[in-house]
């Protein structure tokens, strides 16, 4: 309720740190432990207050981690339609079951789907795995989605630009 009271404060132009008004971003909580983390951030949610936090665990841990990379296996392989399908269930696309039999059915559609992926596969050889990930942050409104889907979507912005950007920057370390 505190953080929440600062906030709207400074919305009103009442709490500053110098000139200018806080903003969330200027707020830390330390906790003990996941649990404690996790309570804090239900009880963020519920004054209305966005959260992230920051854990020990690595980000390629993570489920979304192994999500992102069902979805870079099938642009790797844009040919490997099974490889795709996997792909178009994870939040990068988001497709249900349903959904994807529905476009597995239609010839047409599906070959717009291969095409999207073969799409992604040349921004990645030419600009590299963060290219890939701006473009389907960008193109497919994850941002949005997620926060109408997920139960902690800025959690997942946060570790998907972390897993993307450690990418990036061990393939410009290696060859091939």
């Amino acid at each position: 309720n505190e953080i929440a009271t600062i906030l709207n404060k400074a919305q009103q132009g009442q709490a500053l740190i110098g000139e200018r008004a806080v903003v969330a971003s200027d707020l830390c909580v330390l906790v003990r432990d996941r649990n404690e983390a996790d309570s804090m951030r239900q009880a963020l949610t519920l004054c209305g207050v966005s959260s992230v936090y920051l854990s020990r665990q690595s980000v390629f841990e993570t489920p979304l981690a192994f999500e992102f990379y069902l979805l870079l296996q099938a642009i790797y392989e844009e040919k490997n339609e099974r490889a795709i399908r996997a792909a178009l269930i994870t939040p990068f696309f988001g497709y249900s079951i349903n959904e994807l039999w529905s476009l597995t059915q239609n010839e047409q559609n599906w070959q717009q789907i291969l095409d999207k992926f073969a799409d992604l596969h040349h921004i990645w050889l030419r600009n590299g795995v963060m290219a890939v990930l701006q473009y389907l942050l960008v193109r497919n409104d994850l941002a949005c989605g997620w926060k109408q889907s997920q139960a902690n979507p800025e959690r997942m912005l946060t570790d998907i630009r972390h897993i993307g950007e450690l990418l990036q920057q061990k393939s410009m370390e290696l060859d091939g």
